[in-house]
């Protein structure tokens, strides 16, 4: 499990900073340091959950991403010391079911997020599972990639330039 909650410019505590960096970006280093051995013998695959926040600059999340984007190089660097026993690939969710409680989203709000996913809906825990399995039992020969499973969403921030 992550922590995942806002945390802006000028109003982050270092407790959230250390919380949001301690699960996000410390927990897996160690943890694949401590396991690498093990996975090594059997030939393993680590699966990092990283997250399309990690590509944008949410003014409202900056530590949040910045621990991401240290996740998503632990993936790759990780990919490449462990190689070539242990494969390590990530998976990006984007919009992931709609929050409850206190970040619950209005009716303006969900319309305008689905308006950037091509696929025009939230992912589910199945996008998610479905993606994991094809990475561990299905793709022997992918490491060191991040997977989106975000509907879509992120190539709007694709930019293509002609020749």
């Amino acid at each position: 499990a992550s922590a995942f909650y806002p945390a802006a410019l000028g109003q982050t505590t270092l407790e959230q900073w250390h919380d949001l960096f301690a699960s996000n970006a410390q927990a897996p280093f160690f943890l694949s340091q401590h396991l690498a051995p093990l996975l090594k013998a059997n030939q393993g695959c680590i699966i990092n959950i990283i997250d399309a926040l990690a590509e944008q600059a949410n003014p409202d999340f900056i530590p949040y991403s910045m621990a991401k984007t240290a996740l998503r190089t632990l993936t790759t660097a990780l990919a490449k010391a462990l190689a070539p026993e242990v494969r390590v690939n990530g998976i990006s969710p984007g919009a992931m079911l709609w929050p409850d409680g206190e970040h619950q989203l209005t009716e303006q709000q969900k319309q305008k997020i689905l308006q950037q996913i091509p696929l025009q809906r939230v992912g589910t825990e199945w996008d998610i599972a479905r993606t994991l399995y094809f990475l561990v039992e299905e793709a022997p020969y992918i490491t060191g990639q991040d997977i989106a499973v975000d509907g879509g969403r992120s190539l709007n921030s694709v930019q293509l330039h002609a020749p």
